[in-house]
């Protein structure tokens, strides 16, 4: 959201508010899933485990923020990850060591060793780095 002011010197000011749409995403799936919404509501209950809920209404599991299966939003994450100009196809234990320090979602082991299987840069570097076959 974009609005402008004018000072009381004829200054004319512009505030920008922007917000990450990935958030909201999260936020809105969350709903979809029933065990979150059931954790959404120990929360609200007042249950002091590691969920809480940030000031945005995001479910979190201490630090890291908590989504559902649906709305793709794994795929996307997933991809995001490994697409990144930063990131150079670092392996399963790599990427789901980095994934998990800001995501929560069941099955993120499974799901991450699956699609870094069928990523052909992955398994590239991992042949590199094997010794052939029939050799010691």
């Amino acid at each position: 959201m974009v609005r402008l002011d004018i000072s009381d010197s004829r200054c004319v000011l512009a505030y920008v508010d922007a917000q990450s749409s990935l958030l909201d995403r999260i936020r809105s799936h969350q709903f979809e899933n029933e065990d979150l919404v059931a954790l959404r509501d120990r929360v609200l209950g007042g249950d002091t485990g590691l969920a809480t809920l940030d000031l945005d209404g995001v479910l979190r599991f201490g630090d890291r923020l908590c989504f559902s299966r649906f709305g793709g939003l794994i795929q996307m994450i997933l991809t995001e990850s490994r697409d990144s100009k930063y990131s150079i196809h670092p392996g399963t234990a790599k990427m789901y060591r980095d994934l998990r320090q800001h995501y929560w979602w069941s099955g993120m082991k499974r799901d991450i060793a699956d699609y870094v299987s069928r990523c052909l840069s992955c398994q590239q570097v991992k042949a590199e780095h094997l010794s052939p076959g029939g050799e010691l």
